[in-house]
């Protein structure tokens, strides 16, 4: 199975909750025999080996931070916003080079790439199925941090809210799987290539303990 997997960062070393996820995620699709293709942020203080022994092929791009303005008028919660156009035009690239038969978003902070993927998924003759993996029920998440902020932080707090709220229905109406993993479990997803040939996504939490997921700008 060939499989886009986007993240929001190089999950190791896996220092919270959002790149323990990512970890064990990755890590158990690899073992379930996918071929992964995983897009995401560097991380410079741990640069990665250029060649990974598991045979999963890393695409990542350096940061660069958007300003205060462009994430305010972004139609994108501030979650989505850490990228960079470098990382964009390896996303397209990716896109084209080969069928893909499915682009994996392993939380909500990797939906900035959900544009480009809608517009190949319209011109493929065999589209890739899209899953995505929500870390928290991401909508209420955002509702409480607006309710407990203050002043001028929480009206960009609601703004924020209204976004995640759109951007989950694009993802939702675009899905063709997707799975919240229970709250006291770190996710892993075993995804079995033979019920991907029958078309029918397997996907399973295991049970060990885990840390809830980090915001992204804990990173």
């Amino acid at each position: 199975m060939q499989c886009l997997w986007l993240t929001l960062a190089d999950p190791e070393p896996a220092t919270n909750g959002q790149l323990i996820y990512s970890k064990g995620l990755i890590e158990a699709a690899c073992r379930a025999g996918a071929s992964l293709t995983v897009i995401g942020l560097a991380r410079p203080e741990n640069p990665r080996a250029s060649v990974d022994p598991r045979g999963i092929d890393w695409r990542l791009a350096d940061e660069r931070r958007k300003s205060a303005g462009r994430r305010l008028l972004s139609r994108d919660p501030m979650a989505t916003q850490r990228g960079s156009p470098e990382m964009e035009r390896i996303l397209e690239r990716a896109l084209v080079e080969r069928s893909w038969d499915a682009v994996v978003f392993d939380s909500i902070c990797a939906a900035w790439a959900l544009r480009h993927v809608m517009r190949l998924r319209a011109r493929s003759a065999r589209p890739p199925r899209i899953v995505y993996i929500a870390h928290n029920h991401e909508v209420t998440v955002a509702r409480r941090i607006a309710t407990a902020a203050q002043g001028l932080r929480r009206i960009l707090k609601e703004i924020d809210f209204l976004k995640v709220i759109g951007l989950e229905r694009r993802l939702i109406s675009a899905w063709n799987h997707s799975w919240r993993p229970p709250p006291t479990y770190s996710c892993m997803l075993e995804l079995s290539c033979r019920s991907w040939a029958r078309s029918r996504p397997a996907i399973s939490p295991i049970s060990v303990s885990a840390s809830p997921r980090s915001t992204s700008s804990d990173l």
